[in-house]
């Protein structure tokens, strides 16, 4: 209801009578009609008979949702899920979810032991846990597979041995005790061995049974006995067989006795 201040309007309208209450007068208040009272009534601003909110404070020192006021809206900001977490609504709440409940959160690593540490650092959000790379060094190879790395080393030195029996002149008879898949041809004294270390031989040695000592004599390839190594092409030393030239008299062994041969790869 407005009022009107016309001369013609003082003298010939009915304006509604005035209640101011002095107890309650404030700044920024209006006159509002009441149609119980027939009166204009001083009072603070309201919406639909309650008092109007030209504002809002966020409480606490987290992050506030209240961002303005715009005329009579209030304005909040949104909440966004981030990393692990998702957000829902209904009608009458707001329902903030951890998607990482259950699951551990790794926060720092720690290497173990005495050696020389993998773990580096973490870093990153989400966090990423670094580990050093591990790099093959001389005679060292690295291969992994799904589940496994495994460290080996190229300069393994194998040590294998068979027997070697005489006859009664001294002269090779047969051999014995071949490692598993090996194998001999005999021309002579000359034993011819075919092996499956994948590496070239590296030295040989004789251990000759001596019956009346009971003991064995340990002896080494001469230059009329001799162990060679094939040469499969271009000086390169074959890695499946190798040649030795040996009697009971150059291995330490006695007439129809035995000798151990020691090859090392």
């Amino acid at each position: 209801m407005s009022i009107t201040a016309t001369n013609a309007s003082l003298t010939t309208d009915v304006i509604p009578p005035f209640s101011i209450d002095d107890s309650t007068l404030a700044n920024d208040q209006y006159l509002v009609y009441n149609s119980t009272t027939e009166k204009f009534e001083n009072k603070a601003l309201s919406v639909g008979g309650a008092v109007a909110i030209t504002g809002a404070t966020n409480l606490g020192a987290g992050s506030g949702v209240f961002e303005s006021a715009s005329t009579h809206t209030l304005q909040f900001k949104s909440i966004i899920g981030g990393a692990g977490i998702t957000m829902s609504s209904d009608a009458t709440s707001v329902t903030i979810t951890n998607d990482q409940v259950g699951t551990s959160v790794v926060e720092a690593g720690n290497n173990l032991g005495a050696g020389t540490g993998i773990f580096g650092s973490i870093s990153g959000s989400p966090a990423t846990m670094n580990f050093k790379s591990l790099v093959q060094g001389s005679n060292i190879t690295i291969t992994n597979d799904a589940n496994t790395i495994t460290i080996a080393n190229t300069n393994v030195i194998e040590v294998h041995t068979f027997k070697v029996n005489f006859d009664g002149t001294g002269n090779v008879l047969n051999t014995a005790d071949l490692p598993a898949g090996w194998s001999t041809s005999i021309a002579g004294n000359v034993i011819t061995v075919t092996h499956t270390v994948g590496r070239n031989l590296k030295n040989v040695t004789y251990l000759g049974h001596d019956a009346g000592t009971t003991a064995f004599q340990l002896r080494y390839p001469t230059s009329g006995f001799q162990a060679t190594v094939p040469d499969t092409g271009s000086s390169t030393l074959s890695t499946t067989q190798f040649k030795i030239n040996v009697n009971s008299s150059v291995t330490g062994a006695d007439l129809s006795g035995h000798c151990i041969v020691n090859t090392v790869f």
